[in-house]
């Protein structure tokens, strides 16, 4: 079960990762870019863990970290994206949850489908705002 949690990490790097781009058009522009940048990076990180050696605190650890760069996104974005912010924002603190209530990393082998849903909840919601700043960050 632990490896299919890794594919939906990995996938939600590729979603983000695929929207990315150098060309900065505008400072407002390059300022969604580099923290979508960012944002992409801490997706990396969280994609990278080794479930089974850094358990919940490892995921913990690293959805902490997606969490504050998507507040930056948020600080960095038109209004017109910030209803795409505020779902990416729901489904970290949804998993963050979710996380939060296992009974250590005994917890995580036994609740591994609801983690990979909340995963996939990350996932959707980057999709949609990569689909948003796609203009931006062309």
């Amino acid at each position: 079960m632990l490896p299919k949690l890794m594919l939906v990490t990995a996938g939600l790097f590729l979603v983000l990762a695929s929207a990315c781009s150098d060309d900065d058009s505008s400072t407002t522009s390059g300022q969604v870019c580099d923290q979508r940048d960012a944002l992409v990076q801490s997706v990396q990180d969280l994609a990278s863990i080794n479930v089974i050696s850094e358990g919940t605190g490892g995921l913990n650890s690293a959805l902490d970290n997606v969490k504050s760069e998507s507040e930056g996104l948020r600080d960095a974005v038109a209004d017109d994206s910030e209803d795409e912010v505020d779902a990416l924002e729901t489904a970290i603190s949804d998993a963050l949850d979710v996380l939060s209530n296992l009974d250590g990393d005994a917890g995580l082998s036994a609740a591994i489908e609801e983690v990979q849903t909340a995963f996939s909840d990350i996932a959707d919601a980057a999709t949609a705002l990569a689909d948003e700043l796609a203009n931006d960050c062309p």
